[in-house]
């Protein structure tokens, strides 16, 4: 009787052990926020640029225009590359 008395305790353990690593498994793929937390989310870099701040774009670009609009793309976006034919000097 003792045996089975341990080896019903020892898979019951196992099962809950198995079942919270399941849940938390499940947590973390499903939120974002939980992966956080845990510290297991992507880290993300500063941004070099930010708004209102000082770009280091030569004077020749904008001196002779009313107004600029500077486009920052990565070089890796698809959408970004498909875009290039609409903006002229890139």
């Amino acid at each position: 009787m003792a045996t089975d008395e341990i080896v019903r305790r020892t898979s019951t353990a196992l099962i809950g052990v198995c079942l919270t690593t399941l849940a938390l498994t499940l947590a973390l793929v499903v939120s974002p926020g939980f992966r956080g937390w845990v510290g297991l989310g992507p880290t993300a870099e500063p941004p070099e640029y930010v708004a209102g701040g000082v770009v280091d774009v030569p004077a020749e670009v904008f001196a002779e225009a009313p107004a600029t609009l500077i486009l920052f793309a990565r070089s890796t976006c698809p959408a970004c590359q498909r875009s290039t034919p609409f903006y002229p000097g890139c």
